[in-house]
């Protein structure tokens, strides 16, 4: 008797499980452009909380500055006209927008 009730457990739960795979395999026959794009999003969003962590984790002191300095470069790579104010040093407006701190005399 307990091995039958198990048995009729066990039959339900697959046919509910098999319904809710059903229903699943319906929706993406029906709209597989939509599902891409859900997967899609899902993965950039995943990739994006990756990058974060790292950033969060890795990216402090010296790697900050470094990083700083490279996009300052990739900047000024194309012949970019900078204004430099009269009084002030080349190496502290480059370093203002490096945020870098001033050098003082």
């Amino acid at each position: 008797m307990n091995n039958l009730k198990k048995r009729k457990k066990a039959e339900t739960y697959y046919r509910a499980n098999q319904k809710e795979d059903d229903a699943i395999i319906t929706i993406l026959r029906a709209d597989p452009k939509r599902y891409g794009k859900i997967l899609s999003a899902e993965g950039e969003a995943e990739a994006i909380k990756l990058v974060n962590e790292a950033a969060n984790t890795y990216f402090i002191g010296n790697a900050q500055l470094l990083r700083k300095l490279e996009t300052l470069e990739k900047s000024l790579m194309n012949n970019a006209k900078i204004v430099i104010p009269s009084g002030s040093e080349l190496v502290n407006v480059i370093g203002e927008m490096a945020g870098v701190m001033p050098l003082t005399k």
